[in-house]
């Protein structure tokens, strides 16, 4: 009797740990978004600032094409000119504007969006943000 009652605690501690183990994550319940007030200066600077730190200082972000699609492209240069020296390698990076409903957030995967997140930002308070859509029209 005492073995059936540890072999059914095992199994009910196992099936808890099982189930916390498999709840979503946060970045898994945040959706593609469009970005609807890209032209308020306090949010153009803090993508600016995110993508610089994050890339490098050689890079130009373009906050305006987060208003008609959640990809954002940057394109970093293999060499640093005003040093003289190859300090990065060059490299397309791939940023997503994502919304969980209240908040925004600019993120760069590893790889691809299924990979672990690189880098996020949480935008501004102020940054308004709509589900993306691919349906248009």
């Amino acid at each position: 009797m005492r073995l059936n009652c540890k072999v059914i605690m095992i199994c009910a501690l196992g099936a808890a740990s099982v189930s916390c183990a498999s709840t979503a994550n946060t970045a898994q319940k945040r959706e593609a978004a469009v970005l609807l007030n890209a032209d308020k200066s306090e949010i153009r600077e803090s993508i600016r600032v995110f993508v610089r730190q994050d890339a490098g200082r050689f890079v130009r972000a373009e906050p305006d094409s987060l208003s008609l699609s959640p990809n954002m492209i940057i394109h970093r240069r293999a060499r640093d000119f005003e040093a003289r020296s190859r300090t990065l390698p060059p490299a397309n990076l791939d940023y997503r504007l994502v919304t969980d409903g209240t908040n925004c957030w600019l993120m760069r995967h590893e790889t691809g969006l299924d990979s672990p997140i690189a880098a996020e930002h949480l935008l501004p308070d102020s940054a308004q943000c709509a589900l993306y859509s691919q349906n248009k029209g």
